[in-house]
């Protein structure tokens, strides 16, 4: 059971990265620049 809520956690966790990059990407140029 340990096994899978530390994959589950890895999971999130990469989801949030993802998350995060698509909203930078949405950002405009010079906002970008700040990040």
């Amino acid at each position: 059971m340990e096994k899978f809520d530390f994959e589950d956690e890895q999971i999130e966790q990469e989801i949030k990265k993802l998350e995060a990059k698509r909203v930078i990407l949405q950002l405009p140029e010079g906002l970008k620049l700040h990040v």
